[in-house]
């Protein structure tokens, strides 16, 4: 009781002094020394594995939607039906079909033989190699002196043009080359030999002379393939016996040997 009497007392006498002295009022004007700016900045980060993840999901829900759409669609008798229509265009328009397929095959294989045969009639071909000497005199020089201008011939006609000291390119494409030139011939004179055994020698453009050139063709490219295989293999076995010569057996105690 006595505590409210009090703050009653407290509160009467602050309101008696506010209305002897009106003039005097609490104002709130803070001042600040410093201005307040505030920016806002944000940023977003995106991780690109949620994203990859978000367009896969949404790709595979499409997918599945065009299925479902798809088999919705496609019922068994929307199949047959199709199948039916199908087999009538088919039908209907067979001769114009068989004869764009006659037509196609036939152009494709003259095409086919043409590039063959121009290809292999390049002066630049390794199977006009010494054009100026018949296939006989060719296997009558002696091996190790054509061998060692066919080395030559092939640093030159395949040497890197970008790193010239290059030993191993010339080689590497030689072989390739001359896999394709035999290749090649293997594929004239098999599409030849077909059309010799349908009796359509006459609306081809081949004959029994050129039947014949690209057989010399490919006598010549198996020979000088001969000879390249052969210095390669002479070469490999001398490097192996350098090695084997200079390695010395008496240097190496028992113990090493075994233990390595």
């Amino acid at each position: 009781m006595l505590n409210k009497n009090f703050l009653l007392l407290i509160l009467l006498s602050t309101q008696a002094y506010a209305e002897q002295n009106p003039s005097t009022s609490i104002t709130a004007n803070p001042t600040f020394n410093h201005p307040v700016t505030t920016t806002i900045s944000p940023q977003f980060i995106t991780n690109t594995t949620s994203t990859i993840n978000a367009v896969g999901v949404q790709m595979k829900d499409f997918a599945i939607n065009v299925m479902q759409k798809v088999q919705e669609t496609c019922s068994k008798e929307n199949y047959n039906a199709a199948k039916s229509l199908l087999k009538a265009l088919l039908w209907e328009y067979r001769y114009k079909i068989a004869a764009g397929t006659v037509v196609t095959a036939y152009s494709g294989t003259n095409m086919l033989l043409l590039h063959d045969y121009y290809y292999l009639k390049d002066t630049q071909r390794w199977a006009c190699w010494k054009h100026d000497c018949t296939f006989e005199h060719l296997c009558a020089i002696p091996h190790t002196e054509l061998t060692q201008e066919l080395i030559r011939s092939i640093g030159e006609y395949h040497y890197n043009k970008k790193n010239p000291n290059d030993a191993t390119h010339p080689l590497i494409a030689f072989i390739a080359t001359i896999e394709r030139e035999i290749k090649t011939c293997k594929r004239y004179l098999n599409i030849a030999k077909t059309i010799k055994q349908l009796h359509l020698v006459k609306i081809f453009p081949i004959n029994q002379t050129k039947i014949d050139e690209v057989n010399t063709f490919l006598e010549r490219c198996l020979f000088i393939r001969h000879l390249f295989l052969s210095w390669l293999t002479e070469r490999t076995l001398m490097s192996r016996a350098k090695k084997i010569t200079h390695f010395n057996p008496k240097k190496m105690s028992i113990r090493s040997i075994y233990c390595n």
